[in-house]
């Protein structure tokens, strides 16, 4: 697996937790990824099985990264009741 050590850790973090979702979700199409478009750009082709894939890996990196029922708890304890654009911003502060 690899990612770009020049990027910040975050995004590493999130790079890493992509390609793990590819190894776990799609194994079944391939053993071997190998990402041969950099970057990858969103478009209207985006709707093609490769790109449904790739939805599929940046969801399992957010549920590994940020767990919904953490999330929601972390919320909870700043005082916030809804999960919108701002309160991201708040949360991300901490």
């Amino acid at each position: 697996m690899g990612y770009n050590p020049v990027e910040s850790v975050v995004r590493q973090r999130f790079t890493i937790a992509h390609e793990l979702g590819h190894f776990v979700l799609h194994q079944k199409y391939s053993e071997l990824f190998i990402d041969k478009e950099k970057p990858l750009f969103r478009n209207q082709e985006s709707s093609t099985g490769e790109h449904k894939r790739e939805k599929e890996a940046n969801a399992f990196a957010a549920a590994i990264l940020m767990p919904q029922f953490l999330i929601f708890q972390e919320a909870t304890k700043i005082g916030i009741k809804f999960i919108d654009e701002a309160a991201i911003k708040k949360l991300a502060s901490f």
